[in-house]
């Protein structure tokens, strides 16, 4: 991701500008994604070699002087507190290695709404995107920053993820030195407000006015906003999603109050006589939670069954499968229509930890959990 020429030129203010419109243009997209997050907080990261950007600049005549793109850089890092552009000198591998394990420290983090992974110029970054595909909270959690058109690999794998691109901020081609190409990484992202607990949406969603042409489609946190006019704005037919069977009921999800115990965790019910064979039943079908439980999948091309027309007993045996998985915002999730869990499904209050011990996706949180009801919270 390489930044617009207008700002490389001008220097220190160029850098200044940079950040102020790259800030703009992400909380334009926020606000496209998720009207009621007030106050949100932004940090960026841009892991680049400065020496390399700047004579690459000079030769390719962006800059008359390679000192202009450091100028550039300094004014970027004064810009604003939680934006930093990083020199991690000669190597790629250096600010890739950065990035992969900046990227996956932020993709279990409860605190973190939103990552905005910038490289769509490079390959190598499908290996950690392939990597998220097992667990659909990370797909869900992940937004693909488009400058230059995304590489092959890349380019399969944006129909898992969501995409923005920013036009006014980045480059829509690379640079030309003598006709080889270079460009920097640049990888933004967005933790959640600080206030406790978190806003209902739980991840981002595309912005009609951030994105590549096209019809906008329904994300987890559209389906599961509570502003109604949201979930119409955003929810359109798709021509590569899966075709669900007509014969199957719609399901529409109730809206209960959030329970919560002295230390204003939540406390969801969980029926814990359901059978172990048929918790693995409902699991071999692979079905698509979000589907059967929201009762609209808004993935491109989703991988799992919207065909199957399950009883009564599967959803329930299912919605207790969906909180298997944990929810980002843990014990704090202060949304009413989330399917994800809150705390271990194998929850002993008296007892740290469950038959699956350190390989428990709850395990340090989700257990010895009180599940005595003190209050409700109606959302």
């Amino acid at each position: 991701m390489i930044f617009e020429d207008k700002f490389l030129q001008n220097g220190e203010q160029g850098g200044k500008d940079a950040a102020h419109q790259l800030d703009a243009a992400i909380r334009g997209h926020i606000m496209g994604a998720f009207p009621h997050i007030k106050g949100a907080k932004i940090m960026t990261r841009v892991y680049a070699n400065v020496k390399g950007l700047a004579e690459a600049c000079f030769r390719s005549g962006i800059t008359d002087n390679p000192a202009v793109v450091q100028e550039f850089v300094r004014g970027f890092n004064e810009s604003k507190a939680l934006f930093d552009f990083i020199d991690v000198g000669v190597g790629k591998d250096r600010a890739d290695g950065k990035i992969t394990e900046l990227f996956k420290h932020h993709l279990d983090d409860c605190h973190c709404h939103q990552i905005f992974l910038g490289g769509s110029h490079d390959n190598g970054y499908a290996r950690i995107l392939e990597e998220s595909l097992s667990r659909e909270d990370h797909q869900e959690k992940v937004t693909l920053l488009e400058g230059v058109p995304f590489e092959r690999e890349l380019k399969e794998l944006t129909r898992y993820f969501q995409r923005a691109k920013f036009p006014t901020v980045f480059r829509e081609n690379k640079i030309n030195v003598n006709h080889q190409t270079w460009a920097p990484v640049v990888r933004p992202y967005k933790p959640t407000s600080p206030d406790i607990p978190p806003p209902p949406g739980l991840f981002a969603t595309r912005s009609a006015s951030s994105l590549d042409p096209g019809s906008p489609k329904p994300t987890y946190s559209s389906i599961t906003a509570k502003a109604p006019t949201t979930v119409r704005a955003s929810i359109s037919a798709s021509a590569t999603s899966p075709a669900p069977n007509p014969t199957a009921p719609v399901f529409t999800p109730s809206v209960n109050p959030i329970k919560r115990n002295r230390q204003g965790q939540r406390i969801d019910d969980y029926d814990k006589t359901i059978p172990a064979h048929e918790i693995n039943k409902i699991k071999e079908k692979k079905l698509c939670n979000v589907h059967y439980l929201l009762g609209e999948c808004y993935r491109d091309l989703c991988s799992h069954d919207h065909s199957y027309t399950p009883s009564e007993r599967d959803r329930k045996v299912l919605a207790h499968v969906a909180r298997m998985t944990p929810c980002h915002s843990r014990t704090a999730c202060d949304n009413p229509k989330c399917i994800y869990g809150h705390r271990c499904t194998q929850n002993d209050p008296k007892k740290d930890g469950c038959y699956y011990g350190e390989t428990c996706h709850f395990w340090g949180w989700g257990h010895m959990i009180d599940e005595e009801v003190v209050k409700t919270t109606k959302v």
